[in-house]
């Protein structure tokens, strides 16, 4: 996310011709809604010293860390898309996500302007490094 000062960002512009497509003030509250999110807790190792005490633990930090998610919004007010319009996601582990994300730039492509364009293909070959650099977590959606 942008961290330049409103009145730095201003000079920023003409060097790097990094125009904000929106308001400051919105791309602030995106990235407070963002970046507040924690990973979920994960279990303890089963040889920890004292399970019951590491269990107790972790269920302590995975309740505290369910009330922060259920704290956050979902992904569709974070984008200002309306809760009643559908949305898809895929995911990189999801081995189907780079030839989707290709056929959509195949029948989008032409009707995009050439930022998204450019965004989409460079998604597609995130998507398809990721895979090659960890096969082992490519795999077909459960």
């Amino acid at each position: 996310m942008n961290s330049i000062k409103v009145e730095d960002q201003r000079k920023a512009e003409p060097i790097t011709d990094n125009t904000p497509k929106r308001n400051i003030g919105e791309d602030e509250r995106l990235q407070f809604k963002v970046v507040g999110m924690k990973p979920r807790p994960t279990p303890p190792p089963e040889d920890t010293p004292d399970p019951s005490r590491a269990w107790a633990d972790f269920r302590a930090l995975e309740l505290a860390w369910l009330h922060e998610l259920a704290e956050h919004p979902h992904v569709q007010e974070v984008m200002n898309i309306p809760g009643d319009e559908p949305i898809f996601v895929l995911r990189s582990q999801d081995i189907n996500a780079p030839e989707t994300v290709d056929g959509w730039i195949a029948v989008a492509g032409r009707m995009i302007n050439q930022s998204k364009f450019n965004s989409a293909v460079k998604r597609y070959k995130e998507m398809l490094e990721w895979q090659n650099v960890q096969p082992t977590r490519a795999k077909i959606p459960d």
